[in-house]
């Protein structure tokens, strides 16, 4: 309707919206099939699928900390220490740096609110305590590479 009106800066907003949205989605789904895969054991299909999620992450100039959640997840799940925190350390570190969606071709008319400049940190923080205490990352206790994570945090 906006196109036939003419109105192109707002139909650009609305497409836009519709496409960030969708691909919140795709990413959610790609998640979940990829949980569903990790809890039926098929691990190859559970890296396809983190791969898939990393390479659209990228190619829709998603937010960076997406990038890695996947990957994240898989090697939690997997209890693989060694890839988990070659992901982690540039996952935690994407909290601090800011997601500017209007510098993305793909979403430059979408009107964006103002980030509390402390919002990643809260969130490094939220995420550091939630491994600390979670039973599935237990494997990760006294890991001297998880500890410099936190130092670096701090």
């Amino acid at each position: 309707m906006y196109i036939e009106q003419g109105e192109l800066s707002k139909a650009a907003k609305t497409v836009e919206e519709k496409l960030l949205l969708l691909n919140t989605e795709v990413h959610e789904t790609l998640l979940s099939l990829m949980d569903i895969a990790i809890k039926d054991k098929r691990y190859d299909d559970a890296e396809y699928i983190a791969n898939v999620d990393e390479q659209a992450t990228k190619i829709f100039d998603l937010w960076e900390y997406n990038r890695y959640l996947a990957h994240f997840q898989l090697y939690l799940a997997l209890k693989d220490r060694t890839k988990l925190l070659k992901t982690f350390v540039p996952m935690i570190k994407s909290l601090t740096k800011r997601w500017d969606v209007n510098k993305s071709l793909l979403y430059q008319h979408i009107q964006t609110k103002e980030v509390d400049e402390d919002f990643g940190k809260k969130l490094q923080k939220n995420i550091l305590k939630s491994i600390s205490g979670d039973e599935k990352a237990s494997f990760l206790k006294d890991s001297p590479e998880l500890e410099d994570i936190l130092k670096d945090v701090k």
